[in-house]
């Protein structure tokens, strides 16, 4: 696997998890049920985050300065 820079990986936690977000708030707003697709979707999309999240710890192992994934998520 290649390498990603500190920016790009904290770029897609937050990508990922406004999509996580996004697809929560629909269903939660009553606007949709999520379909067997959106449902698939979320799940890649959960999977997706875990992934994120483990590298984000092996990066700040190295780099101590990173923000934790909780701090990312409650970044404006």
């Amino acid at each position: 696997m290649s390498t990603m820079s500190s920016s790009t990986l904290v770029m897609c936690i937050q990508a990922v998890e406004a999509e996580i977000a996004r697809l929560r708030q629909s269903v939660e707003r009553g606007v949709d049920e999520l379909g067997p697709d959106e449902q698939e979707t979320l799940l890649s999309f959960a999977k997706a985050a875990s992934e994120l999240r483990h590298l984000l710890e092996t990066a700040r192992a190295a780099e101590p300065g990173l923000p934790s994934y909780d701090d990312l998520l409650s970044a404006p």
